[in-house]
């Protein structure tokens, strides 16, 4: 099953175009800095919370991974 992290948006946006906006945006020696969030996979609630997202989802092809890594 999915685990799902509560708050996480760099996920779902194209970062080709918004790492440079970022990059851009900082100053000299600024740093993107990104702070993970509070894992919700082992609330009692997250198994309704998966059938829900495995039904309604347009995104039927989603395997997760880790945003650090990849970026």
């Amino acid at each position: 099953m999915t685990s799902l992290w509560e708050g996480t948006s760099l996920h779902g946006m194209d970062w080709y175009k918004v790492i440079p906006l970022m990059a851009r945006g900082l100053c000299h020696h600024g740093y993107l800095t990104i702070v993970g969030g509070r894992r919700i996979d082992t609330a009692p609630w997250i198994q309704g919370l998966n059938r829900i997202i495995l039904e309604y989802s347009t995104n039927k092809g989603f395997k997760p991974y880790d945003l650090i890594i990849e970026l």
